[in-house]
């Protein structure tokens, strides 16, 4: 007989909470978890990079995968006039909520609030 690891089960059990993005004053739906490929590469890029910045391919590929690809991800930047000095905040404040950080990554700013619906 075959031993069989019933991982979709293990998945249907997980009560995932969801996320979204609040900006513009529209919320912008994000995955429930973040992708472990994602975390791979992150911890790969940390390791062997550690002083350099994330070049600017990677930046696209990361947004594309957090915000549902290639369209949404421009469409978030374009429609609501994200800077590229906001860009890496924005990253670290979605981070923040993954990592399951209550507090503001930037205390200093009002813009993280903890909802069903927001960051």
């Amino acid at each position: 007989m075959t031993k069989v690891i019933d991982f979709d089960a293990f998945r249907a059990e997980q009560k995932a909470e969801p996320v979204s993005l609040k900006i513009g004053g529209r919320d912008y739906p994000l995955p429930s978890a973040l992708p472990a490929s994602m975390a791979l590469d992150i911890i790969r890029r940390t390791e062997d990079n550690a002083s350099e910045e994330i070049e600017g391919a990677e930046l696209l590929r990361m947004g594309e995968e957090i915000f549902g690809g290639k369209g949404e991800f421009d469409a978030l930047l374009r429609e609501n006039k994200v800077t590229l000095t906001e860009l890496p905040e924005l990253f670290k404040m979605v981070f923040a909520a993954y990592n399951g950080a209550s507090e503001d990554p930037n205390p200093e700013s009002p813009a993280s609030t903890e909802t069903t619906s927001s960051l």
